[in-house]
């Protein structure tokens, strides 16, 4: 029986904000929105409507999770940041999840999915997920969260996906979706477009309470997104300066 009664899951990894509040029995509140400010002028008041619309406080809930990503490097430290900062004020367990796995969750039917953001630089942040028959059993990643170049990408995929067919969601279909089905093709894999989804927060949630035990929760101090490649700050300047210039 899992203890995570009340969650309150935050995905900030792409340019759509989700807030999502899981119960027992299910989704009670979620609020996605697209804010033109950036994630930090709405965050908090999102977090706010969706608990009052769940009728809870912070005080009901059991577990936190923020999307680890990988994504936008200042929209995952604006999510950790504001989750950080309610755990610590309210003594609440704060884990992360994978916002690609999340993502790739929200395709129901059985088969093979390649969540997609675009990492700029002429990068993909990818990942290859199967879902079972089972609708209730986990997704297995089959090409774990990484950041791809497009040819690798194309030929990591073609190797993985052994001829079978392939679902193409999230934000990077956007620039990339097209010549990725027509270069699979080509390939010998079949590709669909299931556009520019968001993260949805509920996966989110989803994903922690099965995968969360309260004996082995992560330190909230050290606590850190999925990255997976360096910042443009830390690119520029190295690791250790870009910390001191970023605080």
């Amino acid at each position: 029986m899992t203890p995570w009664k009340h969650i309150l899951a935050v995905d900030t990894s792409s340019l759509t904000q989700s807030v999502a509040v899981l119960g027992p029995q299910g989704l009670l509140a979620q609020r996605d929105s697209r804010p033109g400010a950036g994630h930090a002028s709405l965050l908090l008041a999102s977090i706010h409507d969706a608990l009052r619309e769940a009728h809870l406080t912070l005080h009901d809930l059991d577990l936190l999770v923020v999307g680890a990503g990988p994504g936008s490097f200042t929209g995952l430290r604006v999510g950790l940041a504001a989750l950080k900062t309610l755990a610590w004020a309210r003594h609440k367990p704060l884990v992360t999840a994978s916002s690609l796995e999340a993502l790739a969750a929200d395709l129901h039917e059985p088969g093979l999915t390649v969540p997609l953001f675009d990492a700029r630089k002429g990068q993909l942040y990818a990942a290859l997920y199967q879902r079972h028959d089972d609708p209730d059993a986990p997704l297995t990643p089959l090409l774990h969260d990484a950041a791809f170049d497009p040819p690798d990408l194309l030929r990591a995929l073609a190797q993985h996906a052994h001829g079978q067919p392939l679902r193409l969601l999230g934000e990077g279909v956007k620039k990339y979706g097209a010549s990725l089905q027509r270069d699979l093709l080509a390939l010998g894999v079949h590709a669909s477009l299931h556009g520019e989804r968001a993260v949805p927060a509920l996966h989110l949630a989803t994903i922690a309470r099965r995968d969360t035990s309260p004996d082995r929760l992560p330190n909230l101090h050290t606590l850190e997104p999925n990255y997976q490649r360096l910042s443009e700050a830390e690119d520029r300047f190295g690791p250790s300066n870009a910390s001191s210039i970023l605080r």
